[in-house]
């Protein structure tokens, strides 16, 4: 059994990203996932989950009808704060993508927004970010804006194909 699912919300995206993970996928004929109790962690991952972020909400409430597995959003777009808030503490982790330098100050404000809430909560989510090698993130301020728990990894490049780790299944919400 695969014990994570990687759950495709909806095939939009506000990118137009030229070696876009899905590409090498026929989403549209993607099982659809009813059954989530199985999944040890949840991924929910798009096109772009972020668009509709009251849909996700709709969506994880759901999903917890059946499970409480770990819920992470895979998104590239934190820029609005206030949709951000209202799913905070429904989810256990937050993978943050920046694809291009247009991504730094949005993804600052959020990084700055997230630290001080998690400090006061026991315990911490999973908070990551996957930094394009084309990305400039070189200035000082930088820094300043993770505490510890920030897992960065940068100077990540395009893979095609790029397989799904061994442990995961590729699923779609139902529409």
């Amino acid at each position: 059994m695969k014990k994570q699912l990687r759950l495709l919300l909806w095939e939009e995206c506000n990118r137009k990203c030229e070696g876009c993970y899905n590409k090498q996928f026929d989403l549209a004929n993607l099982p659809v996932c009813t059954d989530f109790s199985k999944y040890e962690l949840i991924m929910l991952t798009g096109g772009e989950p972020m668009l509709y972020p009251d849909k996700v909400t709709n969506i994880i409430q759901e999903i917890r009808t059946q499970t409480n597995a770990p819920i992470y959003i895979y998104t590239a777009k934190v820029n609005d704060l206030h949709e951000i808030y209202n799913l905070m503490f429904m989810v256990q982790g937050w993978t943050v993508t920046l694809h291009d330098d247009s991504d730094v100050m949005p993804f600052r404000r959020f990084a700055g927004f997230m630290d001080p809430y998690w400090y006061h909560v026991k315990k911490k989510p999973s908070l990551r970010v996957n930094i394009f090698k084309n990305v400039d993130v070189s200035d000082v301020l930088w820094k300043e804006h993770f505490y510890e728990g920030w897992k960065i990894k940068s100077g990540i490049e395009w893979i095609n194909p790029c397989s799904l780790p061994h442990n995961e299944v590729l699923m779609r919400w139902k529409s």
